[in-house]
């Protein structure tokens, strides 16, 4: 492209934008035009007198090669950006995702040890979504059935101490049954032999 200016008042090929312009709007054209000057994509803009009337137009033309330059540059910074992003993406989700695989091994090595009837085997994840919920359920569960055997264990212990001293009394009574036995058997055979 040449970097001289058209000369001043120069004809040059009339465009719809140029009527635009004309009209007061700032215009510029869709598509590149080619001249002498070169490929270009041309602008216009109305020129006013000191009482707001248009008196002319100036146009101005934007080699188009530098319009392919920013287009590549914006590709390339899109392409950039994508590939950044899209590592991003999966670099985030693997540390996401390894983190609930983590969570869930664990929570399922405490739901094996609870099925082998470990109930101290606390049951605990952090997902924030319905896996935990359930998983908090499930160590609910888990609390509520160790209280209730807590409960039977200690009732159990309780029956147990019990039937210890039931039958400690058993054998006292049994004792003091079979010495009043005697002491009769003998009053008996005394009062016989009198």
């Amino acid at each position: 492209s040449i970097e001289e200016p058209a000369k001043l008042g120069e004809e040059y090929q009339f465009k719809p934008q140029m009527k635009s312009a004309m009209e007061g709007r700032i215009t510029s054209l869709n598509i590149p035009i080619k001249d002498e000057w070169g490929i270009f994509i041309s602008g216009y803009a109305p020129v006013k007198d000191s009482r707001g009337n248009i008196v002319a137009i100036v146009a101005a033309d934007m080699d188009v090669a530098i319009f392919y330059k920013l287009i590549i540059k914006l590709i390339i910074s899109l392409i950039f950006t994508f590939v950044f992003g899209l590592i991003l993406t999966i670099a985030i989700t693997q540390l996401y995702s390894k983190n609930i695989v983590n969570q869930l091994d664990l929570a399922v090595e405490n739901i094996n040890k609870l099925s082998s009837g470990d109930l101290t085997a606390k049951l605990s994840i952090q997902t924030n979504d319905e896996i935990e919920d359930i998983v908090d359920k499930a160590d609910e569960f888990r609390q509520t059935m160790n209280l209730i055997l807590k409960s039977f264990k200690d009732s159990f212990e309780r029956l147990h101490e019990q039937s210890n001293t039931l039958n400690y009394i058993a054998s006292e009574l049994q004792k003091t049954s079979q010495g009043v036995a005697n002491s009769m058997q003998e009053s008996t055979f005394e009062v016989e032999n009198q």
